[in-house]
């Protein structure tokens, strides 16, 4: 069993640069990583099912975006309700078993989805050094099957015309019909 010395974050919520300031160092084996990794894209998943009262007769499929990019942390969700595509606050339009979509509520979730991104940020810096750039999760409540596409490529830091919204945007349009 292969050890490496990584930095996990301590639990403070901010920034990134608090993230960095709040880490120690710990022995983490790529079975814990791989642990830590599933627990946070399992509590994402679940942020954004739970928002829609994990309704799986009306849910087709959670979108769930988590962009890394540059150091600029990126969070959103979106569905697939009844058939038709669907960002948070429309979804009650689609939905029969109504839910919360008040801007607290909204905020809620994006709040907590920024900060288990920046968890996964720092869990990717610390064990590998090399952070994704854009996580693409998709969960169908109706199969419980899940994809996630990660990609390190630049999608946006290299081009002064675009940010992580419009990437958003664009990946979420690609699902239209």
């Amino acid at each position: 069993e292969t050890q490496v010395t990584t930095l996990a974050s301590t639990g403070a919520i901010g920034t990134q640069r608090s993230w960095q300031c709040a880490r120690e160092a710990v022995r983490m084996t790529k079975e814990e990583f791989y642990k830590r990794f599933n627990e946070l894209v399992s509590g994402m998943v679940q942020l954004a099912f739970e928002y829609v009262g994990r309704n799986a007769d009306e849910v087709d499929t959670v979108f769930v975006y988590v962009d890394m990019e540059a150091g600029n942390d990126f969070f959103n969700v979106f569905y697939r309700v009844n058939g038709t595509l669907v960002e948070m606050h429309k979804v009650n339009d689609h939905l029969q078993q109504q839910v919360d979509t008040s801007m607290g509520r909204m905020g809620e979730v994006l709040h907590t989805g920024m900060h288990d991104t920046e968890k996964m940020r720092a869990l990717f810096d610390a064990f590998q050094g090399k952070v994704p750039t854009v996580m693409r999760m998709m969960f169908h409540p109706k199969t419980g099957k899940f994809d996630n596409d990660i990609r390190y490529e630049l999608f946006h830091s290299n081009n002064n015309d675009i940010d992580s919204a419009e990437v958003f945007r664009a990946w979420r349009d690609t699902h239209r019909p």
